[in-house]
């Protein structure tokens, strides 16, 4: 069985209300934004969209079926609400810089591609450089040590060597 189906002039009858209309959640689970305006159907007809939204587009021309739809919409935008959430975080946890697939990766347990499209799937660049700087995490060392990370004091610890770039501060 397909994960698609195919917007018919059949389907969208199936889903009218006995006023023979269509409620702005259902068109917009049909790709088509509210308010509607001349011609939409002929844009919908013949567009894949997925099952469950098909299931739901039928399911919300009845009162009942708008709050069991509406019920199981709400549960599945909290659960995307929180994998949102844990994709923006993920710089919290990165213990050093890399790439925020990588970090998705790790935490989730999944592949580099489908981490790189979680990342994306939530406007995320999965490319995009997340976790401490260099100097951040010496910073924190010094800071446990109990002294302040001055430019001075990082000559003092790591003679000749040039202090990581202010900017990645």
């Amino acid at each position: 069985m397909s994960d698609t189906v195919l917007v018919t002039a059949g389907l969208l009858e199936k889903g009218k209300s006995k006023r023979g209309g269509w409620t702005r959640a259902q068109t917009l689970l049909l790709g088509e934004p509210w308010p509607l305006s001349r011609g939409w159907i002929r844009r919908v007809v013949g567009r894949e969209i997925p099952r469950v939204d098909a299931d739901r587009f039928v399911a919300l021309r009845t009162a009942a079926g708008a709050f069991a739809a509406q019920a199981e919409l709400m549960a599945d935008t909290a659960e995307e609400a929180l994998l949102r959430a844990a994709v923006g975080h993920l710089g919290v946890i990165a213990r050093r810089r890399q790439p925020r697939w990588v970090v998705a990766k790790d935490l989730f347990a999944i592949s580099s591609t489908s981490a790189a499209r979680i990342c994306l799937r939530f406007g995320f660049d999965p490319d995009s450089e997340i976790g401490p700087t260099e100097w951040e995490l010496v910073e924190r060392a010094v800071e446990v040590a109990g002294e302040e990370l001055t430019e001075e004091r990082w000559e003092e610890i790591f003679p000749g060597i040039d202090p990581p770039e202010k900017h990645e501060r």
